[in-house]
Parts: structure tokens; C-alpha cells; sequence
């Protein structure tokens, strides 16, 4: 009904004034046409005309209150948009004042939320979740969630800074396969690093997730090692070139898939920037700070929706 019911009504009127032209050059034609006549034809076709925009007015409304019910029961899947969390350098040696000598920290630790009035305290230690929830007021079924880089270009740029810092063509990262290739040079090694991770890609499922007046707990999606080992080279290398400049980190997008009961397919994408909120060589450069045995680095994750579709 709701493909073809303006074209039943554009024939019907096609087709009443049709009949109407039809017998008014008819009974011009034979001289039969009276007052009575006309009248009949006139009021005839005025309300055939009526009855057929009624009924294409009633179709409007119908199909925009379906729609606004659709939107009403829709879910809607989104990650929370910001992220705290710390990362760091440990030295290896406390004797030399180097670089060369500190010990990149593979993970980042989630950051409480600070309140005014409470002391600022580390949870215990805790690798980075994205909280997912579904904020719509239906079920979403069939939920696919996944992490996406450029990661080939990503390990370019950490190659390029460590060329840059150590005037060498040594390639420290490399994909192979289906893993990321960490390569350690035996002598004035600048940093040391589990050799393998998985590389990232692999897709979270979920058969469905109720919406969050129902189930309040969030789901969750880990950021990937490999990309937050990577971030942190080039941090590295970045602060090793120039500790008094931040530098631009990668991004990386969060993409979701699901249905809706109906059937309906949905899809939404969120690219998450990472920045520097707080390190020795931003927030006031000092040798002294290579005296630490630790060197804090704080960090923020940040997102914004790319689109979404349904």
C-alpha cells in the first residue's frame, strides 16, 4: 500500500476527469446537455478529487508516524568519548643521563576521574576499555565491533623518527604475517620490548545488546596493544628528537555494525585522537628530569562520530 497507493489515486483523478471530458464533449456533441447534467458531473468530480487527496493526506501521516516510531525503537550504539590514562618510561640505568638507557612502557593504565576536593589516587594498575553502551530504547542484534589503523603507515612514521635519532637505515618495526615484528639490536639497544604482538583486526561479536535503561553495565573493547605500542615509539622517538614538542599521534577508529529488530542494518564509525596532556618535556623541560627512575606520561583518548547509517 505504501508503493502504490499514490499511484492508484493519481489514476483516479487521471480517470475522473477522463469520464468528465468524455461526456461533456458528448452531450455538447448530441446538444443534451442540461444544467442538472453539468452539475451532476461538476460535484461528481469535486468529491472523487476530495476523497482521493484525503486519502493521500491520511498516507502522509501514516508514513510519518511510522517513521518517527522506527526512530523512537531504533538502538543506537556509541563508546564513551574520552579516556584518561598514563603511560611512561622507566629507566634502565640510574647512573646515565640518556635515553638510550629507558625502558618504554608497553602499557597504558586507565586514569580515574578526578574530583575537586579529593585526592588524586591511582587505581590499581588496569589496561585501557572502551565502555560501550547502547543508549537507544530497542535491542541491537547481531553487533560487530572493531578496531581500525593504518598501520602500515603508522609503522612507517615510528621507522622514520628512530632513521631520524640514530642516523641509521635500521628498521626497529615490521609486519610479518599476522604479527608485528619488533627487531632489537644486540648492541646500544635504545629500548627493549616483547619481540611479537598480534596484530590488530580481530572483530568483537556480540549477539545483542539491550539498551542501557535495561542493562546499564557496558560492554567493553580493549585498545590494541599493538596500537598503543606504537603510539608509545613514537612518543619515544619524538621526545628523544625534541622533548619540548609534542608530536602528532596516529588515529584510530572504532567501528560498529549491528541490526535492529526490525531487521534494519546499522553502521557507525568513531575516530579516537590521542594527545599529550602532561611530560617532563612539555609541561617545563629540565635535565633534572632524567634523574627520575620513573618518567610519567599522561595521556588522553579522544573521539568523535565519522558517521552513521542506517
Amino acid at each position: 500500500m505504501k508503493t502504490f497507493l499514490p499511484h492508484i489515486a493519481l489514476t483516479v483523478i487521471i480517470g475522473i476527469f477522463a469520464g468528465f471530458s468524455f461526456a461533456a464533449v458528448n452531450s455538447f456533441v448530441l446538444s443534451e446537455i442540461d444544467s442538472f447534467t453539468l452539475f451532476s458531473l461538476v460535484t461528481g468530480s469535486g468529491a472523487s478529487l476530495a476523497a482521493c487527496f484525503a486519502a493521500m493526506a491520511t498516507f502522509r501521516t501514516a508514513n510519518e508516524m511510522k517513521k518517527q516510531r522506527e526512530m523512537m525503537s531504533r538502538p543506537e550504539i556509541i563508546p564513551f568519548s574520552s579516556i584518561n590514562f598514563k603511560t611512561g618510561y622507566m629507566k634502565n640505568s640510574a647512573e646515565k643521563k640518556s635515553m638510550e638507557n629507558i625502558i618504554i612502557n608497553i602499557e597504558w593504565l586507565e586514569l580515574p576521574s578526578y574530583s575537586e576536593g579529593e585526592p588524586y589516587k591511582m587505581k590499581q594498575a588496569k589496561k585501557i576499555d572502551i565502555p560501550i553502551v547502547n543508549i537507544g530504547s530497542s535491542a541491537a542484534k547481531n553487533v560487530e565491533i572493531r578496531w581500525e589503523f593504518e598501520i602500515e603507515k603508522v609503522i612507517e612514521e615510528a621507522n622514520q623518527l628512530a632513521s631520524e635519532v640514530y642516523n641509521t637505515e635500521y628498521r626497529y618495526f615490521e609486519l610479518d604475517d599476522n604479527w608485528l615484528k619488533m627487531n632489537i639490536k644486540k648492541e646500544n639497544t635504545p629500548f627493549f620490548i616483547e619481540k611479537y604482538v598480534k596484530k590488530h583486526g580481530k572483530t568483537k561479536k556480540i549477539n545483542y545488546i539491550l539498551p542501557v535503561s535495561i542493562d546499564p553495565i557496558p560492554i567493553t573493547m580493549k585498545i590494541p596493544s599493538v596500537y598503543c605500542k606504537l603510539v608509545n615509539a613514537i612518543l619515544f622517538f619524538s621526545f628523544k628528537k625534541d622533548p619540548k614538542i609534542e608530536p602528532e599521534l596516529p588515529k584510530i577508529t572504532l567501528s560498529i555494525k549491528y541490526t535492529d529488530i526490525g531487521g534494519g542494518k546499522h553502521e557507525a564509525k568513531y575516530v579516537y585522537s590521542t594527545s599529550i596532556s602532561g611530560f617532563p618535556g612539555i609541561t617545563g623541560y629540565d635535565e633534572d628530569w632524567f634523574a627520575e627512575e620513573w618518567l610519567d606520561v599522561y595521556g588522553v583518548l579522544q573521539c568523535a562520530p565519522v558517521y552513521s547509517q542506517a
